[in-house]
């Protein structure tokens, strides 16, 4: 049996899914994967957050995690 993980889509990335809620995943896909199967464009910057820390893209999904992605935020002067 695959484990599960929540998914939190933060800012500008929650448009892309229809909840404002965490969504529950299949563990052992990698994280930029999961995030263009609900529908975030694979263009789209952003970076991500497991279970409190930093992480890659492309980090595999683990049972139990906690996944926050956060866009990129760009500007100055």
């Amino acid at each position: 049996m695959v484990g599960q993980a929540l998914i939190s889509l933060e800012g500008s990335l929650a448009q892309f899914i229809k909840t404002e809620q965490p969504v529950r995943v299949a563990a052992g896909q990698s994280i930029y994967h999961t995030a263009v199967s609900l529908g975030v464009p694979a263009t789209r910057s952003f970076s991500a957050l497991v279970n409190g820390q930093v992480a890659d893209l492309t980090y595999q999904l683990q049972d139990g995690d906690y996944v926050r992605l956060v866009p990129q935020i760009s500007g100055g002067i």
